[in-house]
């Protein structure tokens, strides 16, 4: 009996011997399967370029013990929990509060508070209408956070959606506690992610009028890129009119992980803000450690996913302007004063200047060389810097990402890709202010198309060996069938004429010098000397760009080189129903004359007919 159930048994075991082999066929095929979606994928979106084909499950990291403070070993999960909210949530170092912060906050608000109409707008109840537009403009494939809907589920419905979340605010809003029912993780939940986009669009609406006109971070309808240019024009200015100026580049130390919200808060009390919109505006965030919820709150740092936040923190890329060494020792110290209120640090060993003057052997470590340039909104920048030195920096980094990218794309499509997401904005943002150059250009083409045909990125070479699709079809558009790739030149000189555009709108609109902004004054005075006396810029703008004289003044060494091929694309662009001169002996004027020259007051209204396909072009890039 007993060797009949074992041979029914070894009976009952043969298939599944049988079918080993088969599981491990299927198993294997899965596997190619998945590593074969992976490469299709990674060919077209840059979100799963260092995604492993199957990923690991995530591990749990579990905390035995942790030393605290005062060296000792803790092991229990509430001691844990207090030793990580210490070190996380730990005062960066102590300011003054109370009567001192008040003395000092209260001569640099009282000449700007938010008007009574903003006051009413920002402390408004919560509308529909005002989360369907946050629900629509959210991006999509975000971390909804624990227990919470993705924004593809919200984009399904968002009129029904926006009606169910006024009623949630609107009663949560009510409830004193609020604070600590919002999500216990650092990244914002999906739900509050839209309150705070809310908040955060309210705020810009009426934040320019309390923050100063040379803040150009975080500011709706801003460009961090007019500092750049104003810090280029400011040094040409230094350079001819003011040897002993200097440019201080200020570096604050873990900038954003020292932010204090209660200072913040104090800040935002003092110009007025309504004290509803502060209690929205205070995010308690808290930490879950091994199942043990922490008591302490955040109050230092920037929740991850934050919109509103962003707005009202500080800037810390920031630049001081001062007519000599003394003026900026006084200025570093309102700098400190300013860090010894707020909690920020200065790093002084990361502060650098630029300036043509010698300076004392305290401050001479800090003195910026063209031969070892630094960095401003990541531009290159430095006294008597090179014309080539930021093209040469840009486009080393250029060809390195070209290297790097080179094989992980097999088709010309997702090659394609990598340039317009990866390679290309690094380029892009550098070159905007470096006038356009045909030679250099046909250099980039070159490195581009040997990244498309899959050969060594070598820009010293001089083979073409074999293309299997033509030049034209790379760099046509898909209307005609192309890869749509675009040669260089051209977005080269659309980045140009993008800066051209908001400079000349910049000191063209404002009815006098004194409503110009602070940003293009340097770049107009530099103007204003170079064309002294022929006619001040406002006039330079109607002037003949085909004459000689004028061909010869744009070559003036007092202006820079940027604002030389501005107006350049200036006079290519420039559209007016007033044409050219009206008689040939008006030709040898090299600028118009007045009686030429319409009203100035009406300059952004006839500017506007060549400037708005260029910002539509740029808009779509």
């Amino acid at each position: 009996m007993k060797k009949l159930a074992f041979e029914i048994a070894s009976l009952l075991q043969l298939p599944n011997m049988r079918q080993d082999p088969v599981l491990t066929t299927q198993k294997e095929f899965r596997q190619e399967q998945a590593f074969k979606l992976h490469l299709y994928k990674a060919e077209r979106s840059s979100k799963f370029h260092f995604m492993s084909p199957v990923p690991p499950p995530l591990k749990k990291t579990v905390f035995k013990d942790m030393e605290d403070s005062d060296g000792n070993l803790v092991s229990s999960q509430n001691g844990i929990s207090n030793v990580l909210v210490a070190g996380l949530f730990a005062p960066p170092s102590s300011r003054p509060q109370g009567d001192d912060l008040s003395s000092f906050l209260g001569p640099l608000t009282r000449d700007k508070q938010l008007s009574d109409r903003a006051k009413v707008e920002l402390a408004a109840p919560l509308r529909a209408n005002e989360f369907y537009h946050a629900i629509r403009k959210r991006s999509s494939n975000s971390a909804p956070g624990p227990n919470a809907l993705p924004f593809e589920v919200l984009k399904l419905a968002p009129h029904k959606w926006s009606l169910v979340l006024e009623l949630v605010f609107t009663h949560q809003l009510k409830d004193p506690n609020f604070g600590d029912k919002l999500p216990t993780h650092q990244f914002a939940h999906v739900d509050v992610n839209i309150l705070t986009s809310i908040l955060a669009y309210r705020l810009q609406r009426h934040v320019r009028s309390i923050i100063h006109p040379d803040q150009q971070g975080f500011i709706r309808q801003s460009n961090i890129q007019t500092n750049i240019q104003r810090l280029d024009d400011m040094l040409q200015y230094i350079k001819l009119h003011s040897p002993s100026s200097m440019v201080a580049l200020l570096d604050f130390e873990k900038a954003f992980d020292r932010v204090d919200h209660s200072y913040l808060l104090t800040v935002l009390r003092h110009y007025g803000f309504p004290k509803c919109l502060l209690t929205w505006f205070e995010s308690c965030t808290r930490i879950l450690v091994q199942g043990h919820l922490s008591k302490s709150n955040s109050n230092y740092g920037i929740k991850t996913g934050d919109t509103v936040h962003t707005g009202s923190y500080f800037a810390d890329d920031s630049q001081l302007y001062a007519a000599n060494e003394h003026c900026l020792h006084r200025q570093l110290a309102l700098v400190q004063s300013f860090c010894d209120m707020s909690g920020f640090r200065l790093n002084v060993d990361k502060t650098q200047i630029l300036t043509f003057a010698a300076l004392s052997p305290a401050l001479s470590p800090m003195l910026v060389t063209s031969y070892e340039p630094a960095k401003s909104l990541g531009i290159l920048v430095a006294p008597n810097l090179p014309p080539m030195a930021r093209f040469n920096y840009v486009f080393n980094r250029f060809v390195s990402r070209l290297s790097l990218w080179l094989y992980k794309a097999r088709t010309y499509a997702g090659k394609v890709a990598i340039l317009h997401s990866i390679c290309l904005p690094v380029l892009w943002y550098q070159l905007s202010f470096v006038p356009t150059d045909k030679e250099l250009a046909k250099l980039i083409d070159k490195v581009m198309l040997q990244f498309m045909y899959g050969k060594e990125i070598n820009p010293a070479s001089t083979t073409t060996g074999q293309r299997l699709v033509k030049k034209g079809i790379v760099f046509a558009d898909k209307d005609s069938c192309g890869l749509d790739l675009h040669k260089s030149l051209d977005l080269w000189q659309q980045h140009n004429r993008s800066v051209m555009i908001r400079c000349v709108q910049a000191f063209a609109t404002p009815k006098s010098k004194s409503k110009m902004a602070s940003w293009i004054a340097p770049g107009y005075t530099l103007l204003s000397h170079a064309f002294h006396p022929w006619g001040t810029p406002h006039a330079l703008l109607f002037a003949n760009g085909d004459s000689p004289f004028m061909r010869q003044l744009m070559k003036n060494p007092n202006v820079t080189p940027m604002w030389s091929a501005m107006l350049q694309r200036w006079f290519e662009v420039r559209w007016t129903p007033f044409g050219h001169p009206p008689n040939s002996s008006s030709l040898d004027i090299p600028l118009w004359h007045n009686s030429f020259s319409p009203g100035l007051e009406n300059l952004y209204d006839q500017c506007s007919a060549s400037t708005r396909p260029q910002a539509l072009t740029l808009a779509m890039l």
